[in-house]
């Protein structure tokens, strides 16, 4: 990553499928990378060392935020105004949903703490919107004057 700026880092763990064994775990990190988009890098426990796995861009944005549900098996990132959902085994774009203008961008994405629960809230810098993941729209939305974002 010499060059670029990292703006977040999650850890991640995922499911590595192969003959010998289906439900062994590996380490993940996802890197934020301004002006670009995420890129995860994997550890490989056979050769001992970090790889690039893969980097999700969409349109050639560049994405604000991202966060992982392992529940709904989601990474959902923020490309400007736009909230781009990803299964989280093949990292194929399952959904895009404008959810605001390109001038009000995405702050913050969070999953509710429940895993029962269908809903991915989306914070920009002028509401916050709860989205349904099983039909993908819009549950409610209210108007805010937004300065910082956290989550209990």
């Amino acid at each position: 990553l010499s060059g670029f700026f990292v703006d977040k880092l999650k850890f991640l763990t995922y499911k590595l499928y192969s003959d010998s064994c289906s439900t062994s775990k590996g380490l993940a990190v996802g890197c934020l990378v301004r002006g670009h988009g995420v890129c995860i890098w994997v550890f490989g426990n056979v050769v001992g060392s970090w790889s690039l796995g893969t980097t999700i861009s969409y349109r050639k944005l560049s994405a604000n935020c991202f966060t992982c549900s392992k529940a709904h098996s989601i990474m959902a990132v923020g490309f400007r105004g736009t909230l781009t959902l990803w299964g989280f085994q093949s990292l194929t774009l399952v959904k895009s949903i404008d959810v605001s203008s390109n001038s009000d961008w995405i702050r913050d994405i969070f999953f509710s703490l429940e895993s029962t629960s269908d809903v991915v809230m989306v914070t920009t810098f002028t509401k916050i919107c709860a989205w349904s993941l099983t039909q993908y729209n819009c549950l409610w939305s209210i108007n805010v004057s937004v300065t910082a974002v956290c989550q209990n």
